[in-house]
């Protein structure tokens, strides 16, 4: 899911560093008479700042497993001591230390290559959206519908599923957005259980992949590929044909989709994204990163600075925002504070109280974010026309491993359950009679917007896995 030249920039400096440092301190040994001492610890340096996340996870394991308690170095210092002796017999061994240092330097040399592709490739110019929206909105007559704000809010589940799978009781928070004027309007059956499928789905009003053969495996239909296809996805054609103008808030896990959106927040050819996640997760730099990239690229903090620009536009506005919370990995409080004592093991989601405590703080954080992005929508937009909605719930009981047919009721319960908060004109309440999945809802969405009546499809969750092997193009409909 990497986009970004910024993500090649990172592993470029990295591994350039790495390499450099490497022969710097090899032409060194050779000139001091010490042989490849200075290389080969700084080789084994190397190899310990990449396996921190394992040995940390590791010596936890073996700590537990013997009823100990954790000492957090501990294991560092034996694989320290232990990677020195293996290490000390290959001093001598130039070429062997040659060709580890420099395959970080033909790491960097294709990330290099890769970046200069990307920056030839990079396309500058007004999205093309903009044209196409002003033609729209001649031919409509100059009707100016309600802005629209269609958030999406990674892994919220809705009030039922939230309540049994991780005894949280969020009738406070539907309550307070009830007096905003939102209605909960959950299936508490999603759609779908993976984001890109969702979400694909939301923009082609239709399911994106089904059991049929002949659209299971198209990924072109997902989320965020299909926003790189020739033409644009239905839900952004018929916005365009109402004459609105299309905006897109990002996070670190999507790129805004320059072709058929003008970008809110960090839409800049340099920026940080998954690819150099990714490179620094295992290294004692990978929390720290994401805590940066999480206060950088947050959607909703985006959508709220843009607001004066999004509210005096002479166009209506569709603006679509992907928030990453509450997924894990969970990395603020309740008070939306950063953890003062650092959680690693929370990058996933493994059951335990530890674990449901920091999503519940994580729900909370959420909401206190939420509720300050909508107050400050309806400042200066009372008539904003709001979605609140997630692409799927959690998945503490879910293992992903396993093949679908061993899933049990409960954990699939879980995954499907998702927030659905609609703040939709008065003139379309009539259409809003009943709960809806998210292809539905942007159904109706769409259909407020143009002022006739929804139509809607059967409500289906389809199930499938994110993980290679027998069923890693598996996709099938849940039956009642």
């Amino acid at each position: 899911m990497s986009h970004g030249a910024g993500s090649l920039l990172g592993v470029l400096v990295a591994t350039l560093a790495i390499g450099v440092v490497g022969h710097v301190l090899r032409r060194l040994a050779a000139r001091s008479g010490q042989g490849g001492f200075f290389v080969v610890i700084w080789l084994e340096l190397v190899g310990l700042f990449f396996g921190y996340a394992s040995i940390r996870d590791g010596s936890r394991w073996v700590f537990e497993a013997c009823g100990l308690p954790f000492v957090p170095f501990a294991g560092f210092i034996v694989v320290f001591v232990l990677v020195l002796g293996v290490t000390a017999w290959f001093r001598k061994a130039g070429r062997l230390q040659f060709a580890a240092v420099t395959f970080c330097l033909a790491a960097a040399a294709i990330s290099l290559l890769m970046l200069a592709v990307a920056a030839l490739r990079f396309d500058s110019s007004p999205p093309e959206v903009a044209a196409a929206n002003v033609k729209a909105i001649s031919a409509s007559g100059g009707t100016r519908g309600p802005n629209v704000y269609y958030v999406i809010l990674d892994s919220y589940p809705g009030s039922r599923g939230l309540q049994l799978a991780s005894g949280i009781d969020n009738t406070a928070f539907v309550t307070r957005m009830a007096a905003r004027g939102f209605v909960d309007r959950s299936t508490e059956r999603s759609n779908y259980l993976i984001t890109q499928q969702t979400l694909g789905s939301i923009f082609a009003l239709d399911y994106a992949q089904t059991e049929d053969a002949r659209n299971r495996a198209k990924g072109r239909a997902l989320y965020p590929r299909l926003l790189d296809s020739d033409a644009p996805p239905p839900l952004i054609a018929r916005f365009k044909a109402a004459g609105y103008a299309t905006w897109h808030s990002a996070s670190v896990w999507d790129d805004c989709p320059r072709k058929y959106f003008n970008c809110l927040g960090e839409a800049m050819f340099m920026r940080l994204d998954q690819m150099t996640q990714a490179y620094f997760a295992p290294t004692p730099f990978g929390r720290p990163l994401l805590y940066v990239l999480g206060r950088r690229y947050d959607a909703l903090v985006s959508i709220v600075r843009d607001l004066p620009k999004l509210t005096s536009s002479t166009q209506p506005v569709f603006v679509f925002g992907h928030h990453m919370s509450p997924h894990p990995p969970f990395l603020f409080d309740g008070n939306c504070h950063r953890y003062s004592v650092r959680r690693e093991s929370l990058d996933d989601w493994n059951p335990g109280p530890e674990v449901h405590q920091a999503f519940l703080e994580a729900i909370t954080c959420v909401n206190l974010e939420v509720e300050r992005m909508v107050d400050a929508i309806l400042r200066l937009d009372p008539n904003a026309f709001i979605v609140l909605q997630g692409d799927h719930g959690s998945a503490f009981a879910l293992d992903w491993e396993k093949p679908i047919s061993t899933w049990s009721a409960a954990s699939i319960d879980e995954r499907a359950s998702y927030l659905n908060l609609i703040r939709a004109p008065a003139d379309c309440a009539r259409w809003l009679d009943r709960p809806l999945g998210q292809i539905n809802t942007a159904r109706f969405v769409i259909a407020c917007v143009e002022q006739r009546q929804p139509i809607y499809l059967p409500e289906r969750t389809y199930l499938s896995t994110y993980f290679d092997g027998p069923e890693s193009d598996v996709v099938r409909q849940r039956g009642d």
